[in-house]
């Protein structure tokens, strides 16, 4: 038995989060937005938008950030092209 059950519109939301988020990417909530926003230090935010879903958002970086993103992996079971070890099949 759990210790804790959680419901409502923060649990829906962090579900949201994790089934919609992708590696090397900073997911954030509108909340977040507001708070980063209201710090006027010029954050870059990207809307996702998810159809019957409160909109979440990607952190992009801030203005005058001209680093490329990285590349998230290919996570559908091609080949790796980065390191780390490699699976086969058995």
């Amino acid at each position: 038995m759990p210790r804790y059950c959680l419901f409502g519109d923060t649990v829906t939301t962090a579900s949201h989060m994790e089934a919609t988020g992708l590696p090397y990417r900073i997911h954030i909530s509108l909340n977040t937005v507001k708070v980063l926003t209201s710090l006027k230090l010029g954050y870059v935010f990207d809307t996702r938008k998810v159809k019957g879903s409160e909109d979440t958002y990607w952190l992009i970086g801030r203005d005058g950030f001209d680093k490329p993103l990285p590349v998230p992996p290919d996570l559908t079971g091609g080949e790796t092209s980065g390191p780390g070890p490699r699976l086969t099949e058995c």
